[in-house]
């Protein structure tokens, strides 16, 4: 049935514009294309290494944006500079930790928020002899749920902490529907 409607909504794309549609490489086939990492985790003490990922899906996805260029270079299949792995985690320690040894081992560390990269903040740095390598630090498994009112109807995340108080200085305060 999937493949009906994706031949059916080819036909109607083809009919309007008249070309032929692109079809975006998949993972598998851009996989033996990646350069490999020029470091790995490997680099990294035992602790840091779980928090790691070097798979093609997570080193392609975090190393590049969601704006029109990017979208057009992934559609396309253009690689150019990857992160050579995804670091995720979980704690504050986790992060300085990383930190730490990236800085010791000449690894950029290049934070990744929600991807969307409007001036290429995501992107893998050209690193030209400088520095070993590069890191996408992936924080979403910090995000945790810190608290739940029904008085307000709001969901409290937090991420990081504030040196002045004791909780979560980015805290944000997010609408939420009870089911009650």
């Amino acid at each position: 049935m999937v493949s009906d409607m994706r031949a059916e909504i080819e036909r109607r794309l083809k009919h309007y514009h008249g070309e032929p549609l692109i079809r975006p490489p998949s993972i598998q086939e851009l996989a033996p294309r990646l350069p490999p990492p020029r470091i790995t985790p490997e680099a990294l003490p035992r602790t840091l290494r779980r928090l790691c990922s070097t798979s093609a899906a997570d080193r392609l996805f975090h190393s590049a944006g969601r704006d029109a260029t990017d979208m057009l270079r992934n559609v396309r299949g253009c690689i150019s500079e990857l992160h050579d792995f995804v670091a995720y985690p979980e704690t504050e320690e986790e992060v300085l930790m990383l930190l730490q040894e990236c800085s010791s081992l000449r690894i950029a560390v290049v934070p990744f928020g929600g991807g969307s990269s409007v001036v290429w903040g995501v992107a893998a740095p050209a690193l030209e002899g400088r520095l070993a390598g590069s890191v996408a630090l992936d924080l979403a498994k910090m995000c945790r749920l810190r608290e739940a009112g029904t008085h307000r109807r709001a969901a409290t995340l937090g991420l990081y902490r504030d040196p002045l108080e004791p909780g979560p200085a980015a805290a944000r305060s997010l609408p939420y529907l009870s089911c009650a």
